[in-house]
């Protein structure tokens, strides 16, 4: 539908997965009119302008294993038709071939970390790394893949929304358990020569994820011992 800046089931009709659509719900003040809680978008630098001194907000994110992440990449977007991003190229090439190609048109190697300093090319340097870092440990709340459940636990207490209703631990248990996007592969570990190419080739998104995990720990032990007051702001700094 086109942008109404109405609200439809709950949701504010306004498109924040495109540049030009952040832009207008800056113009529209979306944030400052209190007219949204959430704001989900692939363009983080861009979708935090819409955030103020007066209105700020906290990062809240799933993250997973970087060379896990390449490794499906791979073998979804061979057979993706229905995406964007489909690469045709992958269902004539390996795994090991892709971990190790030199065309950074076709494998983009340390997605994360280029895409937290905003370094989509070129070479990253210690500065870069400590960037991505910096934005994990002091503006997102973070979740991880591999402890799915209680990171969900995690975004709803500590956003302060009560016990899930029947409906949303209906859709808490299709995600976990039965899978619902499952993208099937061959599956490939730690001590195989493709893992360890894809390891090779995103060292530094493996240190930041590493980073990451220690913030995972850390984070659980603030909101279980924060958990019972219900308090905080989550607008606020920890």
């Amino acid at each position: 539908m086109p942008e109404s800046y109405e609200i439809i089931n709950h949701i504010l009709n306004v498109d924040t997965s495109t540049i030009a659509g952040i832009s207008r719900a800056k113009d529209f003040g979306i944030v400052e009119n209190h007219m949204v809680d959430v704001v989900t978008s692939s363009h983080l630098h861009e979708g935090s302008t819409l955030l103020t001194e007066m209105h700020k907000g906290r990062l809240f994110v799933l993250m997973r294993h970087p060379v896990d992440t390449a490794i499906s990449l791979f073998f979804y977007l061979g057979r993706a038709t229905w995406e964007s991003t489909h690469k045709q190229e992958f269902n004539n090439m390996t795994l090991y071939e892709y971990a190790t190609l030199e065309d950074q048109g076709l494998r983009v190697d340390n997605w994360m970390t280029r895409y937290l300093s905003r370094k989509l090319k070129g070479p990253l340097d210690e500065n870069d790394i400590q960037l991505a870092k910096d934005i994990i440990s002091q503006k997102a709340l973070i979740g991880l893949t591999e402890d799915y459940e209680e990171s969900l636990k995690r975004f709803d207490s500590f956003h302060g929304l009560g016990t899930w209703p029947k409906n949303g631990k209906n859709c808490v248990d299709e995600h976990i358990h039965a899978k619902a996007n499952l993208n099937k592969h061959q599956s490939f570990g730690n001590d195989t020569k493709e893992w360890k190419a894809l390891a090779a080739a995103n060292k530094a998104d493996i240190e930041v994820f590493e980073f990451a995990q220690t913030i995972y720990v850390k984070q659980g032990e603030w909101i279980k011992l924060h958990s019972s007051s219900r308090k905080w702001n989550y607008r606020q700094p920890w």
